[in-house]
C-alpha cells in the first residue's frame, strides 16, 4: 500500500485481504540497523501489539507482581520452544 521514512523509522503500510473479501490494513513500524530494516510494532487495525503488550503486562504487574510478569512470559518461552521441537519432528 506504501510506505514512509523519516530518517532511520519507516511505517510500511499493507492490507490483507480475506477469503471473504474484507480488507485488513496491517502496518509495520520499522527501525533500520545498520544496512537493515527491523520491524519492532505490528498494527493491525489500528491496534498496536506493543501497546496491547504494554497493557496486559501492566495489568499481571498491578494484579499481580512483575515476578509473576517474568514467570508467565518464560513459561510462554517454554511452551513455544517445545512446540518448535515438535514441529521440526
Amino acid at each position: 500500500m506504501g510506505e514512509s521514512i523519516e530518517g532511520d523509522v519507516s511505517v510500511v503500510r499493507t492490507k490483507l485481504v480475506t477469503k471473504q473479501g474484507t480488507e485488513i490494513p496491517v502496518d509495520y513500524r520499522m527501525l533500520r540497523r545498520g544496512d537493515r530494516w527491523l520491524v519492532y510494532d505490528v498494527v493491525i487495525e489500528g491496534v498496536s501489539l506493543i501497546a496491547n503488550y504494554r497493557t496486559q503486562f501492566n495489568k499481571i504487574i498491578t494484579t499481580s507482581s512483575f515476578q509473576e510478569l517474568i514467570k508467565k512470559m518464560r513459561t510462554k518461552q517454554e511452551e513455544f520452544i517445545q512446540g518448535e521441537k515438535r514441529a521440526s519432528q
